[in-house]
């Protein structure tokens, strides 16, 4: 449990166009910003000082909509189905942190719960979503589709 729900503290954004990842701030539209669709590119967690994938055959979208909706699904191989993740809900962007309010899950535990990540990007067409959570850390990059 510890491991899915780290990963669903995964996911970033930013909302100013340069090369190294940078924070949002309150003269950028971050909303604007993340409206769309992003594909998943990589999903990592460091724990003990060890970094390592969250599966094999790793893929995912996560959408944003204008008016507030947001939508994840991560999966990976058959084998490790268990660390699948889905859920729905609605989002609100405050400075450099993006919460997602769970309202649908495939983890009952998660609906109506509220996921806080902090948020960062590179360059225009990537999202990038990391930080800690119980001693674990994780990174997640998603590109603009």
């Amino acid at each position: 449990m510890k491991i899915l729900i780290t990963t669903l503290f995964l996911l970033t954004g930013s909302a100013s166009y340069a090369a190294e990842p940078q924070e949002w701030t309150l003269n950028q539209s971050t909303e604007d910003f993340i409206v769309g669709g992003w594909k998943l590119e990589v999903f990592t967690t460091t724990e003990d000082g060890v970094t390592k994938d969250w599966c094999d055959g790793l893929h995912g979208l996560i959408m944003y909509t204008k008016s507030g909706q947001m939508s994840v699904a991560i999966n990976c191989d058959e084998s490790q189905k268990d660390k699948n993740v889905y859920y729905a809900g609605n989002y609100k962007v405050d400075q450099n942190k993006v919460s997602h309010l769970v309202t649908n899950s495939i983890n009952p535990d998660l609906i109506d719960k509220t996921l806080v990540r902090s948020a960062t990007h590179r360059g225009r067409n990537t999202l990038i979503y990391e930080g800690n959570l119980n001693g674990s850390g994780f990174f997640v990059e998603w590109t603009r589709k």
